[in-house]
């Protein structure tokens, strides 16, 4: 495995560097066509959830799966920094067919926890070609399903697709966050190339959690814990927990819990993580959402709310024998900072 040896704990000394693009920039890229190597991985789909655009409002659970996942759309809200004001966003994209470099597989699962396998690929294609495993393969093209109006927040907000047939708008900014927690939020799709749709949401608060380090060790379970939402819950939480990110290593533990102020992941799956590979800035994302999705074109399209605790930066995670890097001068004497940020 990966690891340096040593037997402290090495907090992070700098931050993600591919992690400090806009938020806008960062999540278009997750929904569009991508090439080989590139995408995200599926979301976990959960147990409940209520059919798109009515039923009473409850836990909001239905993401689409990767292998019928089309695309969809995201309310990302941003929580405010001392010096920035929270603000929130819509995004979306769709597409004729699913992406293969977005399907992950789960190698292993315990609980509402699964150990994440990125797509292997074994050749280099060439956008708009993507790879499909040992092939290139014609890419998604993308389409439009006319004007996307989200009621129930603060001020109605509404977006025709762009010249690339992506959706962009930025929601309003006389409040931050857009909706109240439980405000019954509603994405509605008029038609374009794909029938309409309508996909359900709800209001709720961005994360507050007690710290934005922690241990993560061979041998040991992981617990994150964060204050739930008041009731009614509509949220679940998101839990994604990536150590390798700039090693190249597509593996991840991927948890769907319900929204009650902890999760715990098993020592095995810690374990089965850190076999993978280890490299700098390790971490551990917490993402509350709701998520609804309906059958298009014959695949799946989702809306999803999301905020994300942190921001890009998320949890960082301190392993033992780990000192994460930007420079030469973040390491001790005698090591330098590999291409993979991490001390060598």
């Amino acid at each position: 495995m990966n690891m340096t040896t040593g037997s402290s704990l090495s907090a992070p000394s700098g931050r993600r560097s591919s992690l400090v693009s806009a938020a806008a920039a960062t999540i278009l890229a997750s929904l569009a066509s991508v090439g080989c190597g590139g995408g995200s991985p599926g979301k976990p789909s959960g147990g409940s959830g209520g059919a798109g655009g009515g039923g009473a409002l409850g836990v909001i659970d239905r993401p689409c799966a990767a292998a019928t996942r089309l695309g969809g759309f995201e309310l990302v809200l941003v929580a405010p920094t001392p010096t920035v004001e929270g603000y929130a966003q819509l995004i979306g994209t769709v597409q004729d067919k699913a992406n293969p470099n977005k399907i992950w597989q789960a190698t292993a699962t315990e609980g509402d926890c699964r150990l994440m396998v990125g797509p292997a690929c074994t050749t280099s294609c060439t956008l708009p070609s993507v790879c499909d495993g040992a092939s290139c393969v014609a890419g998604p093209t993308t389409k439009t399903v006319g004007t996307v109006t989200v009621t129930g927040l603060n001020s109605a907000l509404s977006a025709m697709p762009n010249s690339q047939k992506n959706y962009y708008a930025p929601a309003s900014a006389s409040g931050f966050p857009p909706a109240a927690p439980g405000a019954n939020v509603v994405l509605t799709a008029t038609g374009g190339d794909y029938a309409g749709f309508s996909l359900r949401g709800a209001g709720f608060p961005i994360i507050d959690s007690p710290s934005a380090t922690l241990p993560f060790q061979m041998g040991k379970p992981f617990t994150a814990t964060w204050t739930p939402p008041p009731a009614p819950v509509a949220s679940r939480m998101f839990v994604k927990v990536d150590i390798a990110f700039h090693g190249g290593v597509d593996a991840q533990i991927q948890c769907n819990v319900a929204d009650n102020g902890s999760v715990t992941i098993s020592a095995s799956l810690v374990d089965a993580l850190l076999a993978r590979g280890v490299a700098g800035f390790p971490t551990a994302f917490l993402t509350r959402q709701t998520v609804d999705s309906a059958d298009v074109g014959g695949g799946c399209v989702d809306f999803a709310m999301t905020t994300v605790f942190n921001g890009t930066t998320g949890i960082q995670l301190m392993i033992p024998g780990i000192t994460s890097c930007n420079e030469d001068t973040d390491c001790p004497s005698g090591m330098t900072c590999g291409q993979d940020l991490k001390c060598k």
